[in-house]
């Protein structure tokens, strides 16, 4: 792959790791039905399995980040402190929300 083309997938991935994990800067109705959803699901899910696979708390690499992408319909739990909390326990250690949205989105 081309510099050009992995710094063009690493912005996409960027701007879309925005969209999953900036947070809201409007508080807004949250369909709960998605956030109970991906609670169930989160563990089976393969993309989240891989990203776990290569994830650690000192940096998490661009080729990593992608994994997440496929999560993009429950960027609006993040504005659920209750959510937000237990995906950082399903990460048991290996990064956190805050760590995703460091070294994958900026």
């Amino acid at each position: 792959m081309t510099a050009r083309r992995r710094a063009l997938a690493s912005r996409l991935a960027a701007a879309v790791l925005i969209l999953i994990f900036g947070g809201a800067a409007i508080v807004r109705a949250v369909n709960t039905t998605l956030c109970v959803e991906v609670g169930m699901t989160l563990p089976d899910n393969p993309e989240v399995k891989e990203f776990l696979k290569c994830a650690n708390p000192v940096h998490i690499l661009p080729s990593c980040c992608r994994h997440l992408l496929t999560l993009t319909k429950y960027y609006d739990c993040l504005t659920v402190p209750a959510f937000v909390d237990r995906i950082n326990r399903f990460l048991n250690g290996k990064t956190t929300v805050n760590g995703v949205q460091q070294d994958c989105v900026s």
